[in-house]
């Protein structure tokens, strides 16, 4: 039986990531510090990976409708949450095949507005997450978060930016364009309209965008504490960085813990960076950040 996180490994062929490996041999700043520390890198992967992937993703969020509150992407993360595992067992034995599709009695089914929340969860986690490194939030909250903690984060911003791009080339979320959906008297809402996906690597993105999301959410609660926190404790560097983020409207969505899903995702969480792996995440710049990236701090 597979698991969810054999499904999102799928994903691999359609998610660039970040490539940590490159990165790691570029040469040292002006300053001295060395490639494989993640205060270097912060500039790095931020405006080579993760803006250049918001950016993308930013075209076709403007393209659509994904105008939900935090109380709609919860209950709606449920629903693709549960649409995901149903089909990862069918998508997996398909994937060992080589088969690219699974036959239509065996799609991946969700609904309109759940794909409209879990796209809007998607984006603005994402660019919550994104701010954090735009900023070196997290690098600034060292005590909280270890370098594996702040590569992985920034590698699976960096996909799930992707994922809306993706998907969107598959044709995916054309239900949810603007203007989509205005049908006649008769039709059934929008809300009733149930979207197939067959595509095996469609549903490795979804799985995969699922599994990240958890992650990153979690992540991005623990740094709005810290935000928080250091805003009371009067450290104004730290909460400075994190002013634009927590400026979000919604960022109550971007910080959401989506509970029950965690929950029954336990054994992946526990799993530090698993999911950091789906991507070609986290080679050998992992090991090199531990030790240079607290030695730049000091």
């Amino acid at each position: 039986m597979a698991s969810l996180l054999d499904v999102a490994k799928l994903a691999k062929p359609a998610l660039r990531g970040i490539d940590w490996t490159e990165l790691s041999k570029r040469p040292p700043d002006k300053d001295g510090t060395s490639g494989d520390s993640v205060w270097h890198l912060q500039q790095l992967y931020y405006y080579d990976y993760i803006r250049p992937a918001g950016l993308k993703a930013m075209k076709v969020v403007d393209s659509l409708n994904i105008d939900i509150d935090a109380n709609q992407a919860f209950s709606h993360f449920e629903n693709i949450y549960s649409s995901v595992k149903t089909v990862k067992n069918i998508a997996w034995e398909a994937a060992l095949e080589g088969l690219s599709i699974v036959g239509p009695s065996n799609e991946m089914t969700v609904t309109v507005e759940t794909l409209r929340s879990s796209i809007a969860i998607c984006w603005y986690t994402a660019l919550f997450g994104a701010e954090l490194h735009r900023t070196a939030a997290m690098q600034q909250a060292w005590r909280q978060f270890s370098d594996e903690d702040i590569v992985g984060h920034a590698a699976r911003v960096t996909a799930m930016f992707e994922c809306i791009t993706v998907l969107d080339s598959w044709g995916f979320l054309k239900p949810l364009k603007k203007g989509a959906g205005t049908s006649g008297m008769g039709l059934a809402p929008l809300a009733a309209i149930i979207i197939g996906i067959g595509l095996v690597i469609a549903i490795a993105v979804v799985a995969f965008m699922v599994l990240a999301i958890i992650e990153v959410s979690t992540k991005n609660r623990e740094l709005k504490k810290e935000c928080t926190e250091a805003r009371e404790a009067g450290d104004t560097e730290m909460y400075q960085r994190c002013l634009n983020a927590l400026q979000s409207p919604q960022n109550s969505i971007a910080t959401e813990l989506f509970k029950k899903a965690a929950e029954t995702a336990t054994p992946w969480i526990a799993g530090g960076v698993a999911v950091a792996l789906v991507v070609a995440f986290l080679p050998t710049i992992v090991r090199k950040v531990k030790h240079a990236g607290r030695e730049a701090r000091t």
